[in-house]
């Protein structure tokens, strides 16, 4: 009996592979030709675009790429052939073309995944490229082998309408979140700032420009950056050699200068581009900016860096050359047979710059105040510009580390933009030179931040565009959600301005947009808006840098409490809920709570303190995710009370004041979307209440000895946030 059943399973097996083969040989005979045409045009085009964006003349670039992809694919087919081949017998071809279009399919879409959906990349691309191969073998036995049967024409529509599917996500702008028009509705109405409408248009002079360099325009210098450069050779320097004649030994001092016709003696901002493709011209892509302060009285200098470009391991020279710009800018302002002469405030002068140029101008702030090079003291500096403000635009941070010690500041104006989705930068990195620009409290300054929801990266450059990382990666890039590039400049431009005006001219009219952009929510673009910011002459109470005790604070005179909480920590914060994306390198107050509405934190004063005329001011952010992705929204909405030494109270809530919007469920790329993923930004807002509104309140409260400050968390009976910078502001918002 056992061997009839043995029998009759080996004559099921024969039969099953006999029915197997001949159902191959009806429809799939001799269908590798239309495999390898696929596996070949892979290849060239990857080489194709690759080498359109390697060299200028990008037509024929492209079509020398794509001969070179074509035989490298030949190649890499017969190597792979004749290794194989000894191994097996059968359909050798075949199986090394399926192989080698799923490995480029997979590798593509991995490489091009932003946040945690590098799961859903790898399948979406096995799916893709074995739709690509089926819907190839399929055409090729309809068309060429006559093979006219219903597996073949079920199998072609089907891995057709996945190959068009998969095209349309690649080649479409991506999808559409709905998270941000739902939380703009959680934000209360400010009053609206007047007459601001004038700030977005152009001013009432004449903007003019030249440009500057040992080739073009006003003459300049050159100068030796090869000490501050380290892979300025190898292929890098082969390939930089091809395309241009840069030389870091023999750096270009070079740049384009706007200024006011009609004016001299104006405030100057040096700004200097970020790392992008050398075939660029980056410096001209904030003409907009230029032309703009231009007509606003100010003189505007983008600085010319592509000799750094395509190099790593370079933002100190960076920060040189920046700081050479300006020597070689403020000599034009000297000479008076230079159309520049005089045109130029050489004590009101700002720095700013995008991307790498973002921390290469808070480098070129530290470096203006040191006489030696921090790498190696035989380099003599010699600058000492009257820097009075840095601003940053989606900032790197840490890429240069003067002998391994972060880039800290000190009295000096600070202003960080950034966009919610920078597909290249994408974390809010300049929020960690935010945390080390300090004031002694000598003199007025300020530091203020902008986190821009639907902004990326390359927008804030005419020249780079919505797409933040090279072809083909970048079809992976959603960029559905962005909003014009016109209203991201719109925003750069305005806070510029402002923030210069405060800080360089003194003029006070809308400073307000730099703590409170809600009054200007109707002349700014629609997005949302985070904005952190701190004044010079605060009392810092608790910044929780100082120790790992509980129960103490950054001021020797408070003491701390927490109630009703699950989890009380001082611990380092993240800036998104991926493992990850690094730290903030600030220490920050955690807080959990659930089933209460009586959570609460105390600062308590050993001494009376007085807050008249004074606001106090703190960062929060809202850490709930798991309500998020519920779509459960709903701003945080603590009440701040205060308390004197006779028990009188007064309290007011923190949602008249800022809105504080839940943790930002941020997807950067399509797949995301597919897998239904979101990384959560976490983005601290800024509230400052006023000590006179505590005042108002009718009672009997004297601010002059204030006891006790404690936030109540009554508005919701679960919660996940994070404090920092607990401090008294002096004088009035």
């Amino acid at each position: 009996m056992l061997q009839k059943r043995k029998g009759k399973i080996k004559r099921w097996g024969r039969e099953l592979r006999r029915r197997r083969i001949a159902y191959h040989e009806r429809n799939w005979k001799d269908t590798y030709q239309p495999v390898y045409l696929t596996a070949v045009f892979l290849f060239a085009l990857l080489f194709g675009v690759g080498g359109a964006q390697l060299f200028h003349y990008r037509i024929l670039a492209f079509l020398l790429g794509a001969v070179t992809g074509f035989l490298a694919a030949n190649l890499l087919l017969l190597i792979f052939n004749a290794i194989i081949s000894v191994c097996m017998k059968y359909g050798v071809k075949n199986f090394i073309c399926c192989f080698l279009i799923l490995s480029v399919a997979v590798l593509l879409c991995v490489g091009g995944t932003l946040g945690n959906s590098a799961v859903w990349s790898a399948v979406f691309g096995l799916i893709f490229g074995i739709a690509l191969i089926i819907f190839g073998k399929s055409l090729w036995a309809f068309f060429h082998n006559k093979a006219h049967t219903w597996a073949v024409v079920i199998t072609g529509f089907i891995s057709g309408l996945c190959c068009l599917s998969g095209c349309i996500i690649l080649g479409g702008d991506g999808f559409k979140d709905d998270y941000t028009p739902e939380y703009l509705s959680l934000a209360r109405e400010a009053e609206q700032a007047v007459g601001f409408e004038s700030e977005l248009k152009h001013g009432r002079y004449t903007a003019q420009c030249v440009e500057y360099g040992s080739k073009e325009g006003l003459k300049s210098k050159t100068v030796d950056l090869s000490y501050a450069v380290s892979n300025a050779d190898g292929i890098e320097g082969i390939w930089r050699g091809l395309v241009s004649d840069y030389d870091v030994s023999k750096a270009p001092v070079a740049g384009k200068i706007w200024y006011p016709k009609e004016l001299t003696e104006c405030p100057v901002l040096f700004f200097v581009h970020g790392n992008h493709n050398i075939l660029t011209a980056s410096y001209l892509g904030y003409d907009y900016l230029g032309e703009y302060l231009a007509t606003h009285g100010y003189v505007f200098v983008s600085v010319d860096e592509n000799v750094l470009n395509g190099l790593s391991g370079e933002n100190d020279a960076r920060a040189i050359l920046l700081l050479e710009n300006i020597k070689n800018v403020l000599a034009y302002n000297g000479d008076k047979g230079c159309v520049l002469a005089g045109k130029i405030d050489e004590d009101e002068i700002a720095v700013a710059g995008h991307s790498r140029g973002g921390e290469a101008a808070a480098t070129a702030c530290l470096f203006n105040d040191y006489k030696r090079y921090p790498e190696n003291g035989k380099y003599k500096f010699n600058y000492h510009f009257t820097i009075r403000s840095v601003i940053a635009v989606a900032p790197t941070v840490d890429q240069y580390m003067p002998m391994d010690h972060q880039v800290e500041l000190r009295d000096v104006n600070y202003l960080l933009l950034h966009g919610a989705n920078d597909q290249d930068v994408n974390v809010f990195m300049g929020n960690i030179q935010y945390e080390n620009v300090e004031f002694s409290g000598k003199e007025e300054y300020i530091k203020t931040s902008l986190y821009i929801s639907n902004a990326n990266h390359g927008q804030f450059n005419s020249l780079w565009g919505k797409y933040d990382v090279p072809s083909p990666i970048a079809q992976l890039l959603n960029t559905k959600n962005f909003i014009a590039m016109e209203e991201q400049q719109t925003i750069l431009k305005v806070f510029t301005k402002t923030f210069l005006d405060k800080t360089l001219k003194g003029m006070n009219q809308y400073e307000t947009l730099l703590t409170d952009y809600r009054r200007y929510n109707s002349y700014l673009p629609k997005t949302l808006y985070i904005q952190q910011y701190e004044k010079s002459g605060s009392r810092m109470l608790c910044n929780y840098e100082e120790d790992s005790d509980l129960l103490t604070g950054t001021d020797q005179d408070v003491r701390l409490m927490a109630w009703n909480m699950r989890c009380w920590t001082e611990e380092m914060m993240c800036f998104s809920n991926e493992s990850d994306e690094g730290e903030r390198k600030n220490y920050t107050l955690r807080l959990v709570w659930g089933g209460t509405d009586k959570a609460s934190y105390d600062i308590e004063f050993q001494s009376p303190v007085s807050i008249k005329n004074s606001s106090i001011a703190f960062d929060i952010c809202d850490m709930d995710e798991a309500a998020v992705e519920k779509k459960e929204y709903k701003a945080l909405e603590p009440i701040l009370c205060i308390r004197d030494t006779g028990g009188n109270q007064a309290q007011v809530s923190v949602s008249d004041y800022a809105t504080v919007y839940p943790a930002l469920p941020v997807r950067l790329g399509k797949m995301q979307y597919l897998a239904d993923e979101s990384e959560y930004k976490h983005q601290y807002q800024t509230v400052s209440i006023p000590a006179v509104s505590f005042d108002d309140l009718g009672g009997a409260l004297d601010l002059d000895k204030i006891d006790k400050i404690e936030i109540l968390f009554s508005d919701r009976k679960t919660g996940n946030i994070s404090i920092d910078n607990i401090c008294i502001q002096m004088g009035k918002e």
